[in-house]
């Protein structure tokens, strides 16, 4: 993801301003002592002063009145970042993974990390977006290398999957393995610790089944080891996307400060305001219902 919350000219036009009149005291200041310091030496220094002065004070107040005028929707962009560093937040980030076994171990987890950031992010596995996604492209342009490599990480966790669950079945039905439900399947779950399949579907002794797990394994050792190279890089991104948003998110508190904070508070309270009078007008339906009832019932007595 890369992050747009705000531009540069946006975040340090004050500095920008200073630098600008500092440059042009300076300059006339130095115009002033090398001139022959007649009249209209003077006259001329003066007027290029004042000329740089007002064009400072130009491009400040455009700038403030943009800045000012961008306030409401940089307000959507604040609360779409919100929602975004608080779901990586609740994301296990991982970013050492060192040998088979921890790459089994973390799979599941960064799998279950990339529906959600999918779902909230309304980002499907052909890399389409929803019309309406909780998380919105708003102040943030989403990354398509990084939604494919999400992509080829589920495919080849569902691939190695399901070859295990295709290979698992054959050898029940060959060997007339008894378990304790019709069709067992192998999940996500199973993958960094087989025993754990093995003890829920099993009947019996599971040794030789056991076995044919890791001997799958050892088959897919290479696509761990790409596994293992799609998860580092998915969870570096993941944490360097969790950097940036907070980074961005201080940056438009610093920017609009208390102004910001306000309209906030005030969006909250027509919220609120909104969802008292669509209650009150909730009640009035369903009084006005049960009045209607009252009287149709009263109608039919007579």
């Amino acid at each position: 993801m890369r992050f747009t919350a705000t531009r540069w000219i946006e975040r340090n036009y004050k500095v920008v301003s200073a630098l600008m009149v500092v440059f042009a005291t300076v300059s006339c200041c130095i115009a002033f002592l090398l001139s022959d310091k007649d009249g209209v030496a003077s006259f001329f220094i003066s007027m290029l002063y004042a000329l740089g002065l007002y064009i400072v004070g130009v491009f400040t107040s455009t700038m403030s009145e943009r800045v000012a005028s961008s306030l409401h929707k940089k307000a959507q962009v604040y609360i779409n970042l919100k929602r975004i560093n608080e779901l990586l937040d609740s994301f296990e980030h991982h970013v050492t993974l060192t040998g088979t076994d921890t790459i089994k171990d973390e799979i599941e987890t960064l799998y279950s990390n990339i529906i959600f950031f999918n779902s909230f992010t309304g980002h499907t596995n052909d890399t389409s977006i929803d019309d309406n996604p909780y998380i919105k492209n708003l102040g943030v342009i989403f990354d398509e290398d990084f939604l494919k490599t999400q992509k080829r990480f589920n495919e080849m966790s569902k691939s190695i999957v399901a070859d295990v669950n295709g290979k698992l079945q054959d050898y029940i039905k060959a060997n007339d393995v008894k378990t304790k439900v019709p069709y067992p399947h192998f999940d996500l779950k199973h993958i960094s610790n087989p025993n754990l399949w093995c003890t829920e579907y099993v009947d019996g002794d599971y040794k030789d089944i056991l076995k044919l797990i890791y001997d799958i394994y050892e088959q897919y050792e290479q696509n761990f080891e790409e596994l293992r190279n799609l998860m580092i890089a998915i969870n570096n991104s993941l944490g360097a996307y969790k950097i940036e948003c907070k980074k961005s998110i201080n940056q438009l508190e610093k920017v609009y400060g208390q102004k910001l904070k306000d309209f906030l508070e005030e969006e909250k309270l027509h919220f609120e305001d909104v969802e008292y009078i669509k209650r009150i007008i909730e009640d009035a339906e369903n009084n006005l219902a049960l009045k209607i009832d009252e009287i149709y019932n009263k109608i039919n007595l007579l």
